[in-house]
């Protein structure tokens, strides 16, 4: 029995296909829960500060002032958000936890100077259909350069990779740009990866050449899918990743039986 495809392709389903992927099945098709961790909602919190910042971009105080205030904005949220509370960390954790966003944050007025950005969409969420393929995405930050052209910000709350797996982590904002253009009908000039946890940007410009090569890859890697889901052949890829996979009781690779995840789904 074939299983079912997403109801649409993001950057991280993409991502996700690419490193395993098994891992994709149980969490893209069979949607099976994934615990999340400190790093992961200390990210949410990052971005909802960044979002808040960016919603009044008039900086007639000093940006790290005006930074400072909008964390008890966005406290309220993501303390009550249940990714956060499945953490359950104790009072010295919860410390740790603001603490460690606060100087990701500090990190990030190192990197721009808030004043001179013109923001024209935060959390901008897109969607759009690519020969069939249903597309879907959110753009951290959308800019406008002083020439008016158009540039798109990715914050990452992690380190810079290794410069052999630069390239796949500009795919995801690839994906913005092809969007950008399917609802715009507009190229992004250029897309920026800033990765706060060491204060690395990571540039790339945008053609109509690398967007059609970009493009080509998107619809390699939906047959790909349609043809797993058809097969219900997704097969596991080993790498550093599996020892944050929420799916190992599940994966072959260590033991597990990858049916017994629907068995999970059914309680």
């Amino acid at each position: 029995m074939a299983l079912p495809l997403p109801s649409t392709l993001t950057p991280t389903k993409m991502a996700a296909y690419t490193d395993c992927p098994l891992q994709f099945r149980f969490s893209a098709v069979e949607k099976l829960p994934q615990m999340p961790s400190v790093a992961m909602v200390k990210g949410s919190f990052v971005h909802l500060v960044l979002e808040k910042f960016y919603s009044n971009n008039e900086f007639s105080d000093e940006p790290s002032t005006l930074l400072r205030e909008c964390m008890p904005l966005a406290k309220p949220e993501i303390i009550e958000n249940s990714e956060f509370l499945s953490l359950k960390l104790n009072e010295s954790e919860v410390e740790d936890f603001f603490r460690g966003s606060e100087v990701l944050l500090q990190n990030y007025l190192c990197m721009e100077d808030p004043a001179k950005v013109k923001a024209i969409g935060v959390e901008l969420q897109l969607e759009n259909d690519f020969e069939g393929i249903p597309l879907r995405g959110i753009i951290d930050r959308l800019d406008e350069d002083q020439d008016g052209e158009i540039v798109i910000i990715d914050y990452k709350t992690g380190k810079a990779p290794p410069s052999a797996y630069v390239e796949s982590r500009l795919n995801g904002v690839k994906f913005y740009g092809l969007l950008l253009e399917l609802n715009l009908g507009r190229l992004p000039k250029r897309i920026s990866l800033l990765y706060l946890g060491d204060k690395v940007t990571v540039d790339s410009s945008v053609t109509n050449q690398s967007l059609n090569a970009f493009k080509a890859k998107v619809k390699a890697i939906w047959k790909a899918i349609e043809r797993a889901c058809d097969t219900e052949d997704f097969r596991p890829v080993t790498s550093r990743r599996c020892n944050w996979c929420s799916y190992q009781e599940f994966c072959p690779a260590f033991g597990g039986d990858p049916e017994k995840a629907r068995l999970a789904l059914l309680g």
